[in-house]
């Protein structure tokens, strides 16, 4: 799946900065992230992740690509985003979990992604991994 960043409207950008806890703290969501408005993006997961730190309701996420600056995912609001290739890879899957009395899609990604609910919480700390270890992660 290919997705492009996008700019949004004021009000929406007033809305997702109250509503989505990654952007609490800044003024406009267009400001969020490194992405320029147009680039192209491979997703690496679409999660819904409900938030420790604010925010009651279950949020939709892209887990994207940084760059080559870094080999773990950043979590983006999937409301600055357009899909423009809507294909997923083979070899994804997808989790459920429980959400208030009911279930619901927990991650689409690729297997190892869904198999372990902590893959990418994993991934951040590659880099503290024994080398051979670390860069099986990141591969």
């Amino acid at each position: 799946m290919i997705v492009r960043r996008i700019r949004v409207d004021e009000e929406t950008s007033e809305v997702l900065v109250r509503s989505n806890p990654v952007l609490r703290g800044y003024s406009n969501a267009n400001v969020y992230g490194g992405h320029e408005v147009g680039g192209l993006h491979p997703v690496m997961a679409i999660a819904a992740y409900k938030y420790v730190s604010g925010g009651e309701d279950l949020q939709l996420c892209l887990l994207l690509d940084q760059g080559e600056d870094s080999w773990f995912p950043v979590i983006y609001p999937v409301e600055l985003y357009e899909v423009v290739d809507p294909r997923l890879p083979s070899g994804w899957a997808m989790s459920f979990d429980e959400y208030d009395q009911s279930s619901g899609i927990r991650m689409i990604s690729f297997e190892e992604a869904v198999a372990d609910p902590d893959f990418f919480g994993q991934l951040v700390d590659a880099d503290e991994l024994p080398q051979e270890e670390g860069q099986r992660l990141i591969s």
